[in-house]
């Protein structure tokens, strides 16, 4: 094994009973000396509350597609767009736009970005109902 590997995999028998949660209030780590795995409390935990770990700063796609759940209100929540389509058969350019907490007006001018950057592609500019529908979308998976 790597041992200057930042990432690594590993199956750990009992610790599937942890689960995540966006404050968790334990965290877990493991020896890089004795290979031992630890969970550690961070918070004081009740007898019968449950103890729950970090799975790292996820986005909810990245949740659901790994784990199979999303936190409603996630901060780390976000939406990839992309600036061209995917005709070519190669992953078109995109940004992720963070849907954490949002100031009001942000996804407007989000768009509005999003509008300049497509034209300095060459892009045509889209109509004013499609942008809007594009506002109303992302303000809809900002409120899940």
């Amino acid at each position: 094994a790597n041992s200057s590997r930042k990432e690594w995999n590993a199956f750990v028998p009992f610790c599937d009973i942890f689960n995540d949660a966006i404050e968790p209030v334990a965290s877990w780590s493991r020896d890089g000396k004795t290979g031992d795995f630890k969970v550690v409390a961070s918070k004081f935990v009740r007898g019968g509350d449950e103890v729950t770990i970090s799975y790292g700063a996820k986005s909810n796609d990245k949740l659901l597609s790994s784990y199979g759940f999303v936190h409603p209100g996630n901060p780390r929540d976000e939406v990839v767009i992309h600036l061209e389509d995917g005709n070519s058969g190669t992953m078109p350019p995109s940004i992720s736009l963070s849907l954490g907490k949002l100031e009001p007006g942000y996804l407007r001018q989000a768009i509005s970005r999003l509008q300049d950057v497509r034209m300095r592609l060459g892009h045509a500019r889209k109509s004013r109902s499609r942008q809007e529908r594009e506002v109303q979308t992302l303000e809809v998976l900002r409120n899940r």
